[in-house]
């Protein structure tokens, strides 16, 4: 039950001052996006690697596994690549409530992306599109969530708590959902619905955004108008670049995976080195970055062995055992 209850915090919208089970109300808000973000995100993972290597007459793309494997790893190294990005992005040009909001955007068109283009068009406009937007809307919901309490608040603890709920709850029900489409009607069915859920986690976000008040919204460090033309010059720069290595055959299909691992392995590096050696770090701060360095790569090599028993990375008869599941046997076309 919501409670008009006034808690310290930012000023904004009235509803942003509620309160749902002693919480912020902008909680549920943030619980849904995320809850709906996670649905669509290991719905689609959990088919992807199928269409990829499934035969053309079973509604795939008949690619050689080796290649769907390296694919899905790419993509899930983009994914955490993003963040850096979607971090720089709230705290230069948008901010964290906006980025949230326009993250969810770009994942859905990109699910609706794989879901209506036919081929590797859709696969590459697609997955581009959700890592993108899932860089944004990672790295700053959670972020943004912490906004809503007050500095030493006891409720913080537990509203994280429920708000990985939602985390956990939209991984575990996506992939049974976008599963049984597959199964039953094809994968760009599967498709679709990661794409139905995203859009309903974005609608639920619009009809409650006022819940957030003005918390996320102010941009901590923008960047001047020449800074701004500077760094799209530069993006786009770097995009033409990545084409040219894409025409001319450095970057293939079969060595994506191992280009991405190197791009992030550089840009990891580049990260810290930046933040231990700005002025504008203080000392403190660089002792809390040095302790965390083991962290990030323990935590990296955690994700990596967990991609590794993602089901792509499986013998190729046990993965197409998905497709025969008690529901009834795969229709032949995507």
């Amino acid at each position: 039950m919501v409670n008009s209850v006034t808690q310290d915090g930012r000023p904004g919208h009235p509803d942003a001052q509620r309160t749902l089970f002693g919480h912020p109300v902008g909680l549920a808000n943030l619980f849904g996006v995320e809850l709906w973000e996670r649905f669509s995100y290991y719905g689609m993972l959990t088919i992807l690697g199928y269409y990829l290597y499934y035969t053309l007459v079973d509604g795939g793309l008949g690619l050689p596994k080796a290649t769907a494997t390296g694919i899905v790893g790419a993509y899930g190294g983009l994914v955490y690549l993003s963040t850096v990005l979607g971090g720089w992005v709230a705290d230069r040009i948008l901010g964290m409530e906006r980025t949230v909001f326009y993250g969810g955007v770009v994942v859905m068109f990109g699910h609706i992306a794989l879901a209506l283009l036919p081929g590797l068009t859709g696969v590459a406009v697609g997955l581009v599109l959700i890592a993108l937007g899932s860089g944004a809307l990672k790295a700053n919901a959670s972020s943004l969530l912490g906004t809503l309490y007050p500095e030493g608040d006891p409720r913080r603890d537990g509203g994280f708590t429920l708000f990985y709920l939602g985390i956990n709850l939209g991984a575990f029900v996506g992939p049974l959902v976008t599963g049984l489409l597959q199964t039953r009607l094809g994968f760009h069915y599967g498709f679709g619905a990661a794409a139905i859920g995203m859009a309903l986690g974005l609608t639920q976000y619009v009809v409650f955004r006022k819940n957030l008040g003005e918390h996320g919204r102010d941009v901590p460090n923008p960047l001047s108008h020449k800074q701004f033309w500077r760094t799209a010059g530069i993006a786009l720069g770097v995009l033409a670049v990545v084409v040219i290595a894409f025409v001319l055959g450095v970057i293939t299909l079969a060595n994506l995976s191992q280009v991405t691992t190197g791009v992030i392995i550089v840009a990891s590096i580049s990260y810290f080195v930046v933040m231990l050696r700005s002025s504008t770090v203080a000392e403190t701060e660089r002792t809390r970055v040095r302790a965390f360095i083991p962290l990030f790569v323990a935590n990296a090599v955690f994700w990596s062995l967990f991609s590794r028993s993602s089901p792509c990375s499986r013998s190729t008869p046990m993965s197409g055992s998905i497709g025969r599941s008690s529901a009834g046997p795969r229709r032949r076309t995507g």
